[in-house]
């Protein structure tokens, strides 16, 4: 019921892979294995939103295999924890990310947005 209060305010959710979660799992995996892994763990928050969006666990991928598989199955982003924003032209599923903490003010922030570190 809390998922579905967060996604009835507003918020997105997004899938982590449903057994392939320890570190170095997903990178390793097969194409086939990793997809079925995303497809399963999709299906799972399906009865609560439409999940579109994508973690890597530990920010860890395999760039020839992994984006595809979220690709496959039927992500539309993926997000890695590289630092950075994300340019036009780069992969809708290897999207950087910047850090926001608590500690950060609003001034720091709208650097951030604006150049990336």
């Amino acid at each position: 019921d809390s998922m579905r209060t967060l996604v009835s305010n507003g918020h997105i959710l997004g899938a982590f892979p449903k057994s392939l979660t320890e570190k170095g799992t997903l990178e390793n995996a097969s194409l086939d294995q990793a997809q079925l892994d995303l497809e399963l763990s999709r299906d799972d928050l399906s009865n609560i939103a439409d999940v579109r969006a994508f973690a890597y666990p530990f920010g860890g991928y395999n760039p020839d295999v992994t984006p595809k598989a979220v690709e496959g199955a039927a992500f539309t982003t993926g997000f890695t924890l590289k630092q950075g924003l994300v340019k036009v032209g780069d992969s809708p599923y290897e999207l950087n990310r910047i850090t926001v903490t608590p500690s950060l003010n609003i001034h720091d922030f709208m650097r951030m947005v604006q150049i990336g570190k």
